[in-house]
């Protein structure tokens, strides 16, 4: 994470005037996060006093987080700094587990995406 003169943090590998940026994995956990707390990402915007399309580019890593917004973000999930950036605990894992469940089951009828859906799976064991 880089901060940017302007006084927001970049959740991107480089700073977004440098082309083109991979994003890091900490931002996507966020949205794990808010669905094992059961809240819904409108509910978390209010809460943070964010536009729904803003809390959603931060959580995909296309949008920048001012250090105010991170301070509200770890207070409203009742969360450390670490656990936003570091592994998933069990009960993250668990909802993750069913997130990839839900999504084969929408293609359980299509042997060529389940085919490629088995050599990503197999690619990561």
């Amino acid at each position: 994470m880089c901060k940017v003169s302007n006084g927001k943090f970049c959740c991107r590998a480089k700073h977004p005037s440098v082309g083109k940026a991979k994003n890091f994995l900490c931002f996507p956990k966020i949205k794990l996060i808010w669905k094992t707390k059961g809240l819904k990402q409108d509910e978390l915007a209010e809460l943070l006093g964010l536009e729904v399309k803003s809390l959603s580019l931060i959580e995909t890593g296309n949008g920048f987080v001012s250090a105010k917004t991170l301070e509200k973000l770890i207070s409203v999930l009742n969360v450390s700094l670490g656990d936003l950036f570091g592994e998933l605990n069990e009960e993250e894992a668990s909802v993750l587990y069913k997130q990839v469940l839900d999504k084969l089951e929408l293609i359980k009828n299509n042997p060529a995406k389940l085919n490629t859906a088995l050599m990503v799976i197999k690619s990561l064991v």
